[in-house]
């Protein structure tokens, strides 16, 4: 198909050294799609995460003992456990990141730079003739 662009042989030669570069890109994101990581990692993280968090107020008791009534293990173990749940989420989001992408916005904008490649070629063959 590219062969058949009415554009300069040279500029012929570089669309297809990079429709090469983007195949070999989609190859490598059809790799990633398609070996998603086991259900079984994210939910033995997110078991494993839980425990840690019910085990945190005895950890924290006595570096707290000197505050009164142990107050200030409460706001401790509640901000340590946003912050950890917070990186387990992103890590579940993380691990199929096409379905968070705008994968349309991104082909739209591939393929206006294809056209404007071609425009461009017709453009300077009119200018060489």
């Amino acid at each position: 198909a590219v062969n058949d662009l009415p554009v300069h042989f040279l500029r012929r030669n570089e669309i297809d050294r990079e429709v090469m570069t983007f195949e070999d890109t989609c190859g490598g994101c059809e790799r990633l799609f398609s070996s998603p990581i086991p259900i079984f990692y994210t939910q033995w993280t997110a078991r494993f995460l839980s425990i840690g968090m019910i085990a945190i107020p005895f950890v924290l008791y006595e570096p707290f003992e000197r505050t009164w009534n142990h107050v200030g293990m409460i706001p401790a173990a509640g901000l340590l456990a946003f912050f950890l749940f917070g990186i387990e989420e992103l890590a579940v989001q993380m691990e199929e990141p096409f379905s968070i992408l705008p994968m349309q916005r991104f082909c739209d904008e591939i393929g206006a730079n294809c056209d404007e490649i071609v425009k461009f070629g017709l453009e300077w063959e009119e200018e060489e003739e």
